[in-house]
């Protein structure tokens, strides 16, 4: 049974036999090496503290606006439509209007302000590997251009 819910097709697979190969294991990545990147990334990003926080109060208004929205819409049908009641249904509306709106806001300045959280991230990357690439290259290219 283990058998047909790992390979369900009849025929075997094309290509290289060993990359598909149960027995190879994959390299596991120690809990250590995973905090030593993440220090590494926060010394480029800790000046950002300020965005990261917003960001952070961004996704808990977009998670909070994004369950009320659901909650009004069920409390309008069941107070509402159920019952034939129009008192009171439009200022509801407005503001399942304006929950969704302010969704909206909160994801997108979440969205915005992570992407450029990002671009300062990559920019400080590759111009710190691009030196170091450059560096590395630079003395190889000067001793090939004097043999010539």
């Amino acid at each position: 049974m283990f058998r047909e819910l790992t390979n369900p097709f009849k025929y075997e697979r094309i290509g290289n036999k060993e990359r598909y190969s149960p027995s190879k294991k994959k390299q596991k990545i120690s809990l250590k090496e995973a905090f030593i990147t993440l220090g590494k990334l926060w010394n480029y990003l800790s000046n950002k503290l300020l965005l990261f926080t917003l960001v952070l109060i961004m996704v808990v208004v977009s998670s909070v606006l994004g369950l009320l929205g659901p909650y009004l819409i069920g409390t309008t049908i069941d107070n509402y439509f159920v019952t034939k009641d129009e008192q009171g249904l439009l200022f509801v509306l407005g503001g399942l209007v304006l929950v969704f709106v302010f969704y909206s806001i909160s994801l997108f300045l979440q969205n915005y302000w992570m992407i450029g959280i990002l671009n300062i991230l990559l920019t400080k990357c590759v111009r710190i590997y691009f030196s170091i690439y450059i560096s590395c290259l630079l003395p190889f290219l000067i001793k090939g251009s004097m043999e010539n």
